[in-house]
């Protein structure tokens, strides 16, 4: 999927409005229902910063952690598989040389 494309799941615009190629044409139920579980944890997540509060959700549904640098993971949206949360270390030797040079970045 092109990036921009989650929006769409994002918005639940399971129609695929001012889309070129509609992201949800020729697609599995698998998507409407990941893009339920996206909107409404966007929304909870605007209404009260969690995005796991929201009514409805189910109880097997793996939960969005909440960002720790010192345990960083992220959530994985992903229609064929069950979306899950997984460390966030693959930029990690990126994030260290950045932020070992950060004083040439300021001047």
């Amino acid at each position: 999927m092109a990036h921009f494309q989650e929006v769409a799941f994002v918005f639940n615009n399971i129609d695929g409005l001012g889309y070129a190629v509609d992201p949800f044409q020729n697609k599995s139920q698998s998507y409407i229902d990941l893009s339920n579980l996206m909107s409404k944890s966007w929304a909870s997540f605007v209404n009260d910063l969690d995005p796991n509060s929201w009514s409805g959700r189910q109880a097997n549904v793996t939960a969005w952690p909440q960002y720790d640098v010192s345990c960083p993971q992220n959530m994985v949206w992903d229609a064929n598989v069950t979306s899950h949360a997984e460390p966030d270390t693959f930029r990690e030797e990126g994030i260290a040389l950045l932020n070992a040079n950060q004083a040439a970045f300021l001047r």
